[in-house]
This record gives structure tokens, sequence and C-alpha cells, in this order.
């Protein structure tokens, strides 16, 4: 038997794909943490090309210089967005 759950995140920004025709290799996330934001991970599966193209397009209007959230990894390729958007997520475990 299989338990999924589900949660909704706020897209905090997503990192660039050289392979993925829309760009868009994941989406960086973030969850409700007392009264802010706190970086929780990221996804980088369920996307169709058509929906990725439009969500890139859509993230780029929102595009920001620095990250919304706390965030010391030292990945390159991110671009970060204005806190906006909302992400319903289905998964079966979270490592918190």
């Amino acid at each position: 038997m299989k338990c999924v759950q589900s949660d909704s995140f706020i897209v905090v920004g997503y990192e660039l794909s050289t392979v993925a025709r829309s760009g868009i290799g994941s989406l960086l996330l973030a969850a409700r943490r007392g009264s802010g934001w706190a970086y929780v991970g990221n996804v980088g599966t369920g996307f169709n090309e058509r929906s990725a193209e439009y969500l890139r397009k859509t993230l780029d209007r929102i595009k920001r210089k620095t990250p919304p959230v706390e965030y010391s990894d030292r990945r390159k390729n991110l671009v970060w967005v204005q806190p906006t958007l909302i992400a319903e997520m289905e998964y079966r475990a979270w490592d918190a």
C-alpha cells in the first residue's frame, strides 16, 4: 500500500537546465515557518513540455536578484523569483 501526501509550497526560484527545452531543471520550494518562509527543497518531475514552457515564461516575469529565503547551497544556475506562485506537490515522505 502506498501512502501519498500532498501539500502547498511557494515557488522561490528554479534551477536552469541545459537539457530540458523549457530550461527548467527543477523548482526551488519554500514552506511557511513562523512568520516567514524557509527553503525546503526542489522538485524536478511532473512537467510536460508545454506546461514547463508556460511556467518558465511566468517565472521569468517575476525574477529577482537575491533569494527570498535563506539559502546556503552554492549551486550555480539558480534563478530567484518573487514568492507569489504556489505549487501543490504530492510526496511519499519528507526528510525534515
